[in-house]
């Protein structure tokens, strides 16, 4: 699978404060993330009379590469095969995985991805939200439309703050891959901050 289909399910899945559909476009509706004052940044006050540095309200993410998430042991306990493959988008970093299965309907890709700036109440599933706690993390699962088997967990690291684990493909019926997904999650828990 391209890393380009992923990016857009971690769009439908992943998004935040302001949701958009087009009539003009065939297709699904897809939630689009926008800024409270519609930039795409934020600025930040200077500090006053402080010599500390600034806090950050991302738990430290902004230093974290995503396809270091998976550890060796968790890539051969999930069954990934081949290079990570990482991207970027201007509110997530992220990196794809391969897992193979004996067959390619059962193999699916994993994608873990990083928002420093959007916390777990910015998720907006099409299908209905399953709180959870893995580890010591707050988490949502979810899965996609009714047409497609992906599915996501999204573990809180700050109020503002989250890592997402998402599986597409699998091609089961919808929300047929949420338990490798939910199990991909509790390997990536213990490398969050």
């Amino acid at each position: 699978m391209k890393l380009t289909r992923t990016r857009a399910i971690l769009v439908a899945f992943a998004l935040a404060t302001t949701t958009a559909c087009s009539t003009q476009t065939p297709g699904h509706p897809i939630a689009v993330a926008a800024e409270p004052n519609g930039s795409d940044h934020t600025t930040t006050p200077p500090s006053t009379a402080s010599s500390q540095p600034p806090s950050t309200s991302d738990g430290g993410l902004d230093t974290l590469d995503p396809c270091d998430l998976l550890t060796p042991a968790a890539k051969t306990a999930l069954g990934v095969t081949g290079p990570p493959e990482p991207d970027e988008t201007r509110i997530a970093k992220l990196c794809q995985f391969t897992v193979a299965k004996e067959t390619a309907a059962e193999s699916y890709a994993l994608t873990v991805a990083i928002y420093p700036k959007l916390g777990i109440d910015k998720v907006n599933f099409i299908n209905e939200k399953k709180s959870l706690t893995i580890g010591s993390h707050r988490a949502i699962q979810g899965y996609g439309s009714a047409t497609s088997n992906a599915c996501a967990v999204a573990l809180e690291v700050t109020a503002t703050s989250r890592v997402d684990v998402l599986g597409s493909g699998g091609g089961g019926p919808p929300g047929s891959i949420c338990p490798q997904v939910l199990d991909a999650a509790k390997l990536v828990e213990p490398e969050l901050p």
